[in-house]
């Protein structure tokens, strides 16, 4: 099992952006596809969130089930 040892703004970032995806998938709902892929081009995507947590915390690209996040 890997520990991953991460700083409390970071955490707090990740927090805030799932929060964010969160609530723009409930949102989506009432609006068309188009218009939440129009909204994610003015945010951080995804993807763009994936290769962040990957080069920051040098974590595998395989099964993530055995990584353990916590507080510096």
């Amino acid at each position: 099992m890997k520990k991953v040892k991460i700083k409390y703004s970071q955490l707090l970032f990740l927090y805030a952006y799932l929060r964010l995806i969160d609530l723009s998938l409930d949102r989506s709902r009432w609006t068309p596809w188009s218009e939440l892929q129009h909204y994610f081009k003015n945010v951080i995507g995804p993807s763009q969130m994936i290769q962040y947590l990957k080069t920051s915390f040098q974590l595998p690209n395989e099964d993530l089930e055995q990584v353990v996040f916590f507080l510096k």
